[in-house]
């Protein structure tokens, strides 16, 4: 664990875990008069350290600054500080980094709420090798979203993508999603969720023709049959004959003849 008073600190620990390896980081942070300072680090799979620490800062209603420094697992330092102000319904914020060569990157975004379920957003990044711009805009009804969006590079490039959801049914999605590359082909996807599996999707080339595969029927559940259980069979006990009582015979009475006179 960092430093810090963990009297006033709010300690935090998760872990990532991506293609098969994982990401293991801790760390904590303090709070106090409108101004936070935290502290962290992270270990990855192969062992190397990043550590971040910095302070976030209200400066009034909506406004706020950052702060930080980074270090990566070979002790490159990169510093890194904006600031970020919301207001009638827009957030606008800037921020930069330097890294150890000295080279420095800078961004700039916004998002609009334009109305309910209305946003528009934009973001510039000017660094050592141009600068790009991302342009956004997200309309969403009582059942359906759609976001379309677009990024040019410094070779004025362009890569735009749009994606659709549509809730068809209670816990079916509809949704399809198309990318046009910068040399004008189209990759397109589609297909239905239902309750959570992931969708299936097509894949063409060409015009963007979104093709969505038909709802999956599940064939009806058949209750199988019921096990018929017969009563065993109950042998009697062979019966046995009745004992009949044979009266034993009386001894022969003995008999003396008288004898003769002689």
């Amino acid at each position: 664990m960092f430093a810090g008073n963990p009297a006033h600190a709010g300690v935090f620990r998760y872990e990532a875990f991506a293609l098969r390896t994982a990401y293991h980081r801790a760390g904590f942070a303090s709070c106090s008069g409108g101004s936070c300072t935290h502290e962290g680090g992270a270990i990855g799979p192969f062992g190397g350290l990043t550590t971040n620490r910095g302070t976030v800062a209200r400066t009034g209603p909506g406004q706020f600054t950052h702060s930080g420094t980074a270090v990566g697992p070979d002790g490159g330092q990169y510093v890194h500080g904006g600031t970020t102000s919301c207001s009638g319904g827009t957030c606008a914020r800037s921020n930069s980094v330097t890294g150890p060569n000295g080279r420095t990157i800078d961004a700039s975004s916004s998002v609009t709420r334009s109305a309910l379920g209305q946003f528009s957003s934009s973001r510039t990044v000017s660094g050592p090798n141009g600068t790009y711009s991302h342009s956004a805009a997200t309309n969403c009804g009582y059942v359906w979203c759609t976001h379309s969006a677009t990024t040019s590079g410094p070779d004025s490039r362009t890569v735009s993508h749009t994606n659709t959801a549509v809730r068809v049914a209670p816990g079916v999605v509809a949704s399809s999603h198309s990318v046009t590359g910068p040399h004008g082909n189209t990759v397109v996807t589609g297909g239905v969720t239902v309750a959570g599996p992931p969708r299936v999707g097509i894949v063409t080339t060409g015009p963007a023709v979104a093709v969505l595969p038909p709802v999956a029927v599940l064939p009806p559940v058949v209750a199988p049959a019921p096990v018929v259980v017969l009563p065993p069979v109950i042998v009697p006990p062979p019966a046995v004959p009745p004992l009949v009582a044979t009266p034993t015979p009386a001894p022969a009475a003995a008999i003396n003849a008288p004898r003769a006179s002689t």
